[in-house]
C-alpha cells in the first residue's frame, strides 16, 4: 500500500497532475461537486473529469474552483451563482450552483425523452 505522500508523488511526477488537481480531487473526494458523480469510478467517468470555476471569470485561487463532471461543468456554463448564493461563502456557492444545473439537466432529460420517442417511432 502506498503512503500519501508516495501517492501524491506519483500523481504529479508520473501522471503530470497539478497540485491544484491533488487538492481539488482530496478535497471533494474525487466526485463531482455539483452532482456527486464518482469520477474514478472508471476510466469513463475519469475522463469527464473537469475543474470549473465556480464564480465564472473570477479568480484561480482553489476556493473558486470546483471538481466537475463535463456535463454540470457544461450545463453550468457562465451562470454565476453568486447572484442566487445565501452567501460568498463556497458551501453556500456550490449549493446555489447544484439549483442551476439541476434544472438545466432536467430540462435537458425533457429533450431527451421527447428526442427519443420520436426516434423510437423512426426505428
Amino acid at each position: 500500500m502506498l503512503t500519501q505522500t508516495e501517492a501524491i508523488s506519483i500523481l504529479k511526477n508520473e501522471l503530470s497532475w497539478s497540485d491544484v488537481q491533488v487538492q481539488i480531487g482530496r478535497r471533494a473526494g474525487f466526485r463531482c461537486e455539483y452532482c456527486g458523480k464518482d469520477l474514478l469510478a472508471s476510466y469513463e467517468n475519469y475522463d469527464l473529469w473537469q475543474v470549473d470555476h465556480i464564480i465564472p471569470n473570477g479568480n484561480n485561487g482553489i476556493e473558486n474552483l470546483a471538481l466537475s463532471c463535463k456535463l454540470c461543468n457544461f450545463v453550468k456554463r457562465g451562470t454565476d451563482p453568486s447572484k442566487t448564493a445565501k452567501s460568498n461563502q463556497r458551501d453556500d456557492l456550490i449549493n446555489a450552483a447544484k439549483e442551476i444545473i439541476n434544472i438545466r439537466r432536467k430540462q435537458k432529460e425533457a429533450v431527451y425523452v421527447k428526442t427519443l420517442e420520436a426516434v423510437i417511432t423512426l426505428r
